[in-house]
């Protein structure tokens, strides 16, 4: 990474990724999403969220070396989810917020990688896919919040359209549209 400095707003961020990297932790991160076993969206959710939350200031080589093999990875376990296991995910959906965070954050990292792009398309796409699974096999409280997915998609549509910015917690409603 860049040697952080003064002047540069971010610094501080620069300097903790890279202690955590001078302790080998990318090495760690990568090993134990490949080889580690056991992932589920919560623990991938919280092992990606602060590589997303910090992706624009990784070095492109060290996304391609240690993160994207990773993202890469966690789409792959998110595709062979049978639908028990969906099941099983949706009902922890309701205490926490973990698809959503894992997909914001992939998105995050998916950006950062000018050969990667397309693979927000095609992310956005399964994302689609999880949602509509959801749709068809949870309880209701799986449904709520597959809906509010739906939901926050369309806000970030809308907004990419009409330039207007929208947070995650911002609802639709009739007198949103109309302004």
């Amino acid at each position: 990474l860049p040697i952080s400095g003064e002047q540069k707003p971010k610094g501080w961020l620069i300097d903790l990724v890279n202690a955590f990297g001078s302790y080998d932790g990318f090495e760690v991160f990568r090993k134990r999403v490949l080889e580690g076993g056991n992932l589920n969206v919560q623990i991938m959710a919280a092992l990606i969220r602060p590589f997303g939350g910090c992706a624009e200031v990784l070095t492109l080589g060290c996304l391609r070396k240690y993160v994207m093999p990773c993202a890469d990875r966690m789409l792959d376990v998110l595709e062979g989810l049978t639908d028990d296991d969906l099941k099983k995910e949706a009902k922890n959906e309701a205490k926490n917020d973990a698809f959503p965070s894992l997909f914001r954050s992939l998105r995050c990292l998916y950006r950062c990688d000018p050969d990667r792009k397309e693979m927000i398309q095609k992310m956005e796409e399964f994302r689609m896919k999880i949602i509509l699974r959801l749709l068809q096999i949870s309880s209701f409280s799986g449904k709520m919040n597959a809906l509010n997915e739906v939901n926050k998609m369309v806000l970030s549509s809308f907004s990419a359209s009409y330039g207007r910015q929208y947070d995650d917690e911002e609802s639709v409603g009739p007198e949103t549209l109309v302004s």
